[in-house]
């Protein structure tokens, strides 16, 4: 199977209800799974923090939100050439690292992906790079069609000045 380009996936994660939590855990993780299956490296911050955030808790240390963001931005800074995908679960125009990955993605150039799961489907969506976050994710193609959207997005990411 052909390898393809290096996803990393954006998605809330912190809400007060641990149920919640785990609920996004659960739908990011499926999500890098359905792309690994379909031969991409996908990459999920919330699923790697996640564990280890269970772990840390017991053993009764605490690792500041503030490490997991900046944590995630080194993640996605080290990852170059990869494709910045935002998953559009419920409180995702509201997540403040779901933010900082866009506009960091935004600022470096790389391609942003929709990604929003309906139905029992997935669904990828251009996002124009010239939105501020959150942005309006455009005409559903089906989740096969995601190397062809990828490209697309190449073509219409390009240098913005209003992103900072």
């Amino acid at each position: 199977m052909e390898r393809k380009r290096l996803l990393y996936i954006s998605c809330p994660y912190w809400d007060e209800d641990p149920n919640i939590r785990e609920h996004r855990v659960e739908a990011a993780t499926a999500l890098a799974a359905e792309l690994a299956a379909r031969g991409y490296y996908a990459y999920s911050p919330i699923t790697h923090g996640h564990e280890i955030e269970k772990v840390a808790a017991g053993y009764d240390f605490d690792i500041e939100e503030s490490f997991w963001l900046e944590h995630s931005l080194k993640m996605l800074t080290i990852m170059a050439g990869s494709v910045l995908v935002l998953f559009s679960l419920h409180g995702h125009g509201q997540s403040k690292g779901m933010k900082a990955e866009y506009k960091m993605a935004v600022r470096y150039h790389r391609p942003v992906v929709g990604i929003t799961y309906d139905k029992g489907n997935y669904w990828c969506h251009v996002i124009d790079p010239a939105q501020s976050y959150p942005p309006f994710y455009g005409r559903p193609h089906i989740l096969d069609e995601l190397q062809t959207v990828i490209k697309e997005c190449n073509y219409v990411n390009v240098p913005v000045s209003n992103h900072s």
